[in-house]
């Protein structure tokens, strides 16, 4: 065989590849949409409601329970244009495959991957239709645009957030800070002058059965952690801390804490064991 052919074959081979993984991602979420609906509760009743209506040029805010940033919504558009329960199952699909991802790139092994996906705080968001996913995907990318996934959720983000100030200044003092902030926080002003003082409502879930907070006693463990982070200069762990300084915590963010915990391989499948334990047992922490 010519190098030539050889190339030809292997580029064939490759589309080959991406042909089957795309169809099985489309059957995946084809067999979600039939099987786990009406599953879904938060995409059926926030997210996909705030997406169409920043379709149709109205404020997502008209969602009650829609507390998110704005521009939360708009990766969330093209699946919410599609029958519910069909975007539904791909927003599964996208959250496993997007977190399996996240987690290969911090260095996780396919053991520890599988468990990432298998955690509790993972399967929850999915199958409830949440978004953590996106928040995720921030970790991989650069501060500048990182911030604006990181900071969906802020109780599933803030301490990344926290971290990479810390980073920007160390590496080209205030004006990197600036370079780095900058976007998010204007587009967070400009949203401020769009649709009011939108973060006062989410205050209004502290408290709530589904708050799954350990605040404010986690509060100095929090500080522990991303003291650590900040110290061995290790992004991950910084998310982690996360969850530790929210009053607010839906039981889904806390997969920030366990996805923090990689490369570590064993620490992170006995944190995935420990909150199965918590959760089928003992009926506290994680309460649904």
């Amino acid at each position: 065989m010519t190098e030539k052919n050889w190339k030809t074959s292997l580029s064939n081979h490759k589309l080959f590849l991406y042909a089957v993984l795309m169809l099985s991602f489309v059957g995946v979420a084809l067999s979600v949409a039939r099987y786990l609906y009406p599953g879904g509760i938060d995409w059926i009743n926030t997210y996909r409601p705030a997406a169409l209506s920043v379709l149709a040029f109205r404020s997502p805010y008209t969602i009650e329970i829609f507390h998110s940033p704005p521009w939360a919504v708009i990766p969330l558009i093209p699946l919410a244009v599609l029958p519910e329960r069909i975007g539904f199952g791909f927003n599964f699909c996208l959250g496993m495959v997007s977190t399996g991802y996240v987690a290969y790139r911090l260095g996780a092994k396919p053991l520890t991957i599988a468990a990432i996906l298998l955690s509790y705080p993972v399967l929850f968001s999915n199958i409830y239709g949440n978004i953590d996913w996106l928040v995720y995907l921030g970790l991989i990318l650069p501060p500048r645009w990182g911030l604006f996934f990181i900071l969906i959720k802020p109780q599933a983000g803030i301490g990344l957030a926290i971290y990479w100030l810390f980073e920007s200044y160390w590496e080209g003092g205030f004006k990197k800070i600036a370079s780095s902030f900058a976007p998010v926080v204007g587009a967070t002003l400009i949203s401020f002058a769009l649709f009011g003082w939108w973060p006062a409502a989410g205050f209004s879930e502290i408290g709530k059965s589904f708050d799954a907070s350990l605040w404010p006693q986690s509060f100095p463990i929090g500080l522990v952690i991303l003291a650590s982070a900040i110290r061995t200069r290790r992004p991950g762990l910084a998310l982690a801390s996360s969850p530790f300084f929210s009053p607010y915590v839906a039981p889904s963010s806390w997969g920030a804490a366990v996805l923090g915990l990689l490369p570590q391989e064993i620490e992170t499948i006995i944190a995935v064991i420990g909150i199965w334990i918590l959760r089928l047992y003992s009926g506290r922490f994680l309460n649904f």
